[in-house]
């Protein structure tokens, strides 16, 4: 990624993003890795996990450690699609 680029202006983030805002309006529960990764085409868990990782970092998510579906959008990342 470019120095000059955002997290949130990769496709992989925002794809993430805009899951994660969708899924928040009708459901109780966070989504897994799992269904993120199904929801969005990320091959993988793991590439899931990075991305939140980096999401987090950025300030757009926050992740409670060690719970499966700990995963919450922040103020800065609940902005509209």
């Amino acid at each position: 990624m470019p120095a000059a680029q955002t997290v949130q202006d990769s496709p992989n983030a925002q794809a993430i993003l805009s899951f994660l805002r969708r899924h928040a309006q009708n459901h109780r529960l966070p989504p897994s890795r799992q269904e993120i990764a199904d929801a969005t085409g990320i091959g993988s868990t793991g590439t899931v996990q990075r991305w939140l990782t980096r999401l987090a970092a950025a300030g757009l998510i926050a992740i409670e450690p060690d719970k499966a579906r700990a995963i919450f959008l922040t103020r800065a990342g609940a902005g509209s699609d």
